[in-house]
């Protein structure tokens, strides 16, 4: 009778280890399985749209799903600033038209719409809405035009002249046809985009990091929505010794950074459109404002015209 029990605890043993040798060898065949297969590319953020139909009509609010996020404390790549430059100043509003067909006023009638540009001088314009004309020059050679809606919860859209400028010294010269019309709404640089909410943000490159403005209609013109700071959002290290202050104009040392340390610039204080001071946060985790040239005191910085 002993000899019975022992043979059949053995044989549940071996059984519970041949179930458990199978569990294990069948999940190590579904992890080398999925290994295997190829992994998704995580998508590209995008400048600005694809056109949806390549049709002159089509209107390209250049990049509303904002395309130019910076990470907040990454470490840079070398080759980031060529590549990061070179998709900043790519055109996002598809093709530069000279003719378009486009309904801009709301009325179910589409306008007709055309742009030419003086031989001797690439730069001026005259741009024609159904017998309407307006006349005006931009910085450099005319490239054309783009139809942007700047605002979907009215019934307009506007028309853009565009020149890409000497040295990616983009001007976007805006027009509104309203009441048999053109007005002119402002001028925007560099490289905007347009939410449709009435605002266009506009990205422009600071030295070596990128900054956004924000202009919005009031009473059919861009006006700019000024900010306390601009975000920096760059790491860098002390090239020399550099100190982190209270204020922007000095006061007392929150902490003293010897050279090698890592730094990351968060806001630039600004006056006339240009940084006056850097607000940063030492690899301490300690804030304050840096008594110092960035451009003569930090290394990894990617510096660019």
């Amino acid at each position: 009778m002993r000899l019975r029990w022992v043979a059949l605890i053995a044989l549940l043993l071996v059984l519970g280890w041949a179930f458990t040798a199978h569990r294990l060898l069948a999940a190590n065949r579904a992890l080398r399985a999925q290994l295997a297969q190829p992994q998704p590319t995580p998508p590209t953020p995008r400048v600005g749209p694809t056109p949806d139909s390549g049709s002159p009509s089509s209107t390209n609010n250049g990049g509303e799903e904002a395309e130019w996020n910076l990470p907040f404390a990454q470490e840079l790549e070398p080759g980031w600033i060529v590549t990061r430059l070179q998709a900043m100043t790519q055109p996002p509003y598809g093709q530069m038209l000279r003719q378009a067909t486009e309904d801009l006023d709301g009325d179910g009638t589409p306008e007709q719409i055309a742009l030419t540009t003086d031989p001797q001088a690439e730069s001026r314009f005259t741009l024609t809405v159904n017998g309407a004309s307006v006349s005006g020059a931009l910085c450099d050679d005319v490239e054309g035009f783009y139809v942007v809606d700047l605002d979907r919860a009215d019934s307009y859209k506007e028309v853009a002249v565009h020149t890409p400028g000497p040295s990616d010294d983009n001007e976007h010269l805006l027009f509104r046809y309203q009441s048999g019309g053109l007005r002119q709404l402002g001028m925007l640089t560099r490289w905007p985009v347009y939410p449709g909410d009435g605002s266009a943000i506009v990205r422009d490159w600071q030295g070596f990091w990128p900054d956004r403005r924000k202009f919005v209609l009031q009473a059919d013109r861009l006006v700019e929505v000024t900010q306390p700071y601009l975000y920096v959002g760059v790491q860098a290290t002390a090239r020399e010794p550099v100190v982190l202050r209270k204020r922007p104009d000095g006061g007392p040392a929150v902490e003293r950074l010897s050279s090698g340390r890592g730094l990351h610039l968060l806001l630039a204080q600004y006056h006339d459109d240009q940084p006056t001071a850097y607000l940063a946060v030492s690899d301490h985790g300690l804030v304050g404002w840096l008594d110092a040239d960035p451009y003569g005191s930090l290394d990894g910085l990617h510096i660019a015209d």
